[in-house]
């Protein structure tokens, strides 16, 4: 990871792995976060792999698992569809890969808990997005339902 001098707050070097509507929804706000430097995408479509390149000035490949040998990358946003997200955050761990991972985290139960005992195993992190958590009115429900008062 690159420090920068004036902050001295790390940049992670994030790639992409799926360039459907997911990730194009979620490219805005990675690219306009400040510690965040999108480097590289992979995704099956030539013509995506060819926009995200002009884009983003950015290296691009077929498959994810090349994407994950990259040693410049620090993190990875999962965005394939469903039935790859076991394979993708496995692998991603396997390769030391930080990772944000698309909602359902996977469609099996047994694939959620390989999941997991991948990231423990590598020591990595995972989050599984996107989140409403913290929206206004998620956070007043929370407040309603801790406090016992849902009858007015």
């Amino acid at each position: 990871m690159v420090v920068t001098k004036a902050a001295h707050s790390k940049i992670l070097h994030f790639g992409v792995v799926g360039l459907g509507r997911a990730a194009t929804s979620m490219l805005p706000s990675l690219v306009n976060h400040p510690q965040v430097k999108l480097i590289a995408a992979a995704d099956l479509r030539t013509e995506a792999l060819e926009k995200f390149r002009t884009e983003f000035d950015a290296e691009v490949y077929e498959n994810a698992e090349d994407l994950f040998r990259n040693k410049k990358v620090d993190a990875v946003y999962i965005a394939t569809p469903h039935q790859c997200h076991a394979e993708h955050v496995i692998m991603a761990a396997t390769h030391g890969k930080h990772a944000i991972v698309e909602k359902p985290m996977a469609l099996m139960l047994e694939d959620c808990d390989k999941m997991n005992a991948a990231v423990a195993r590598a020591g990595i992190r995972v989050v599984v997005g996107h989140t409403h958590s913290f929206d206004p009115p998620i956070l007043r429900i929370r407040e309603i339902v801790r406090s016992g008062d849902w009858d007015g």
